[in-house]
């Protein structure tokens, strides 16, 4: 096995405790590669998935509506959970250093909408000094991914004893822009409005709900067309029209402008 460090390791652990399988296990069933049929554990909140690959799961319905593509992410089961938890090991660092560049002062508010495994929330919650007050929401549609990041960030505030720290759980549904409670000082949103229908509309949304100077750190990542997937046609589509808006309502503070690194994370501020 490979030599991980300690936080790479509790991911792993995290997926045992939750899916009840080993540490091999969890990393098989998270790495990924091309025609996999995994056999994907159940758990309190999903059943098992197995024989399929991704695409299989996504061809398997009409996609051609909101509601279709939000019931692809519960169909999937638990697979989400195991991607993104090895991705996130593989991202450590990049994310430990979008964090750093933020400088998230306690009583702030972070918003992580589509947050999937929510490793960055995860992270924050790691690191937080024992007395530090965060609001801390988690927005993603209503999958299995979400269920196991609201069970993750539970057990790290309960492990940490971090008293002060809120968390908020918000769903996205189909033909609906969610409400937060409060204004938000930082929204991260990591490899998520390629999967969106109308990435515009959601992140003028996130953008109304942003404090003045409040901070917004995104990554679209550009797509070809033409293949099966929840890389949806409609957000290539607008992507242009997608940074247009940034452009206009955000100053670009870190990262390069899109059309020099398409899939680099890049640091707004609002205006």
């Amino acid at each position: 096995m490979l030599p991980f460090d300690t936080y790479a390791l509790a991911i792993l652990d995290e997926l045992v405790s939750y899916y009840n399988i080993t540490r091999e296990k969890a990393l098989g069933l998270g790495t990924r590669a091309d025609g996999r049929r995994p056999d994907l554990p159940g758990s309190a909140t999903c059943q098992p998935v197995s024989g399929k690959t991704m695409e299989d799961i996504w061809t398997a319905a009409d996609r051609s509506t909101q509601e279709g593509v939000w019931s692809f992410y519960r169909e999937l089961g638990a697979w989400a959970s195991f991607r993104q938890c090895v991705r996130q090991i593989d991202m450590l660092n990049h994310h430990t250093n979008v964090l750093t560049t933020l400088q998230l002062r306690s009583g702030c508010h972070v918003l992580e909408y589509g947050c999937g495994v929510a490793p960055f929330a995860w992270l924050l919650l790691k690191n937080a000094a024992q007395n530090a007050a965060f609001s801390v929401t988690l927005s993603d549609v209503p999958c299995e991914h979400f269920e196991f990041a609201k069970h993750r960030l539970r057990v790290v505030k309960e492990q940490r004893n971090l008293k002060n720290v809120t968390l908020s759980f918000v769903d996205i549904l189909p033909h609906a822009l969610p409400v937060y409670q409060s204004s938000i000082d930082a929204a991260l949103v990591f490899e998520v409005f390629e999967h969106v229908p109308d990435p515009v509309g959601a992140v003028m949304n996130i953008i109304k709900q942003l404090r003045t100077s409040g901070m917004l750190v995104e990554n679209f990542i550009k797509h070809e067309g033409g293949k099966s997937g929840p890389d949806l046609d409609t957000a290539r589509t607008l992507r242009v029209n997608y940074y247009e808006f940034l452009s206009n309502v955000m100053t670009l503070l870190t990262g390069d402008i899109p059309d020099v690194t398409p899939n680099g994370t890049r640091v707004w501020c609002k205006l």
